[in-house]
């Protein structure tokens, strides 16, 4: 809720785009704003005299392979230099991380699941403690969400599921009661934004509870085994690195 509050008027536009084409334009926008602030935050004569030297010391090593003493004296020099680099690139790093991570519990909120809207059928299921027997009941806060299974049910292998529909958008509160033992979990119904799908509880008879959301996979189009089951963070990443390794090369960042 913090992050919607914070990033809503500005991310907000994008949730009506394909999610691929969210993230990429997330990810640009991001790379781009921290390549700006490392380039201002660096000395770039220094960073770019550090990195040369470090191509210097690796091509020397190369010619000394059959002298070990003088190749580990190269290495020291070589590992001072790369420190020394590191830690320059650590300043720039400090500016942004904290703005990132709001940014990713944004992008985790509202980019990890498709969103289920009003008259869309869903279900919830509840997965319960072992031993647990007996009848189940949900109800829902407001009360504008239709039950097309009933709203109390039976504990079957341990655990129950509800079929539901929404009438209105909104946010919900789910309440599954099963004897004195209650718990909560929010949901939304919304055309863009989603919530979090499972809710843990600890407690001795409900383990957990858990919406029907589907898990957006912006790079299931590529249809490589390895590729497209990654959500959001998976696609940034990708995204972030192409984007990056361009963009310094045309601002000429060492």
């Amino acid at each position: 809720m913090v992050f919607d509050r914070i990033l809503d008027p500005i991310f907000s536009p994008l949730l009506k785009l394909d999610p691929l084409l969210a993230i990429l334009i997330i990810s640009f926008a991001i790379t781009l704003l921290i390549n700006i602030i490392y380039k201002l935050a660096t000395d770039q004569k220094e960073m770019k005299e550090l990195k040369t030297k470090q191509k210097e010391f690796q091509k020397k090593m190369k010619k000394l392979r059959d002298n070990p003493k003088k190749m580990m004296e190269m290495q020291k020099e070589s590992m001072e230099s790369s420190m020394k680099y590191m830690s320059k690139s650590m300043k720039p790093t400090l500016y942004t991380l904290i703005p990132i991570i709001i940014i990713f519990g944004w992008l985790s909120a509202n980019l990890g699941y498709i969103p289920i809207d009003m008259h869309e059928e869903f279900t919830v299921n509840a997965m319960f403690s072992e031993g647990v027997e007996g009848e189940v009941e949900l109800s829902t806060i407001p009360e504008s969400i239709v039950f097309l299974s009933n709203k109390t049910q039976n504990i079957e292998d341990g655990h129950v599921v509800w079929q539901l529909k929404a009438e209105e958008r909104g946010d919900y509160t789910l309440l599954f009661r099963k004897g004195t033992a209650e718990v909560e979990q929010d949901m939304r119904i919304d055309e863009y934004k989603s919530s979090q799908p499972v809710e843990k509880h600890k407690n001795s008879v409900f383990i957990e509870t858990t919406v029907s959301y589907t898990k957006i996979k912006p790079l299931a189009f590529t249809g490589i085994p390895w590729v497209k089951d990654w959500g959001w963070i998976g696609a940034y990443i990708l995204f972030s690195i192409v984007i990056s390794i361009v963009s310094r090369r045309l601002m000429g960042i060492y």
